[in-house]
């Protein structure tokens, strides 16, 4: 894999370079994939990325392949694909006001049988 590596090593991790390039099945094939058909498909990939990818990077992920690195290389794309969109998301929200905590609370803190008595009780108190 590594004649396809033209440079040493990259700023952006590998499942980052994914998520520019690579369709989001390929990387699901490779992680659900068993040896050795695993390790052909990151091949595939890192041909497709040979411009990009560092051989360093590269080198780190066949030396510990296993379940880990393929979980590794899931998450990083996942979230340099759609990570910057849930935290711009999450900056545009309006603070959570006084009323929407207590309902809040009783919908995660109470069980499903008390819920109903809860939510006539905070209804009748307005």
């Amino acid at each position: 894999m590594v004649p396809w590596c033209d440079r040493e090593q990259t700023s952006r991790k590998l499942g980052a370079l994914c998520a520019d390039k690579i369709a989001e099945d390929r990387i699901i094939q490779i992680a659900r994939a068993d040896p050795p058909d695993d390790l052909m498909r990151f091949r595939r990939l890192i041909m497709q990325l040979h411009a990009d990818v560092g051989w360093s990077d590269v080198a780190e992920f066949l030396f510990y392949w296993g379940a880990r690195k393929k979980r590794q290389l899931v998450e990083d794309y996942y979230i340099s694909r759609y990570g910057g969109w849930w935290i711009q998301a999450r900056q545009r929200r309006p603070a959570m006001n006084e009323r929407n905590f207590v309902n809040f609370h009783v919908l995660i803190s109470h069980s499903p049988s008390c819920l109903n008595r809860d939510d006539m009780n905070m209804q009748g108190s307005r």
